[in-house]
């Protein structure tokens, strides 16, 4: 082993972090376990959040608990399984950190998309957040 590598199992792949992340293969188990899923027999849709190249981000009650949710829908013609279960993965990951979006224990498929549940921040994203011309102002003096 030379310095500076990383052995692991064949099975188990590290996050940036070092946190190990759900295998492929289980993640693959659980997608075709809830694959079907009738998402109207389980969440009332309340409005779209977002649309972008690869799907688009739903707002939602759970029909029982009257939790508020995000769903996130992600196409099946613009991605592979594997890059959306591991984009699922490390967004679980990441979530243990009280700054980041929860991961909710939900994810399935429908005909179309792929799909897994957030939580809900009424406050929107960081671009909602700040303003444009920061990012111009911080340009601005680059290369002078």
């Amino acid at each position: 082993m030379s310095a500076g590598s990383i052995e692991q199992e064949p099975s188990r792949k590290l996050a940036c972090c070092g946190v190990p992340l759900i295998t492929e293969d289980m993640q693959s188990l659980a997608i075709r376990t809830l694959s079907g899923t009738d998402i109207n027999k389980h969440y009332d849709l309340i409005r779209e959040l977002g649309k972008g190249t690869y799907g688009k981000v739903d707002l939602v009650s759970h029909k029982s608990t009257g939790t508020k949710m995000a769903l996130k829908f992600v196409n099946k013609s613009k991605t592979k399984l594997k890059n959306f279960l591991r984009e699922f993965s490390i967004t679980n990951t990441l979530s243990s950190s009280p700054f980041i979006i929860k991961v909710f224990d939900v994810v399935f498929e429908t005909e179309d998309c792929y799909v897994f549940a957030q939580e809900y921040a009424p406050g929107g994203d960081l671009f909602d957040i700040i303003p444009p011309q920061v990012g111009a102002v911080l340009g601005a003096g680059v290369g002078t």
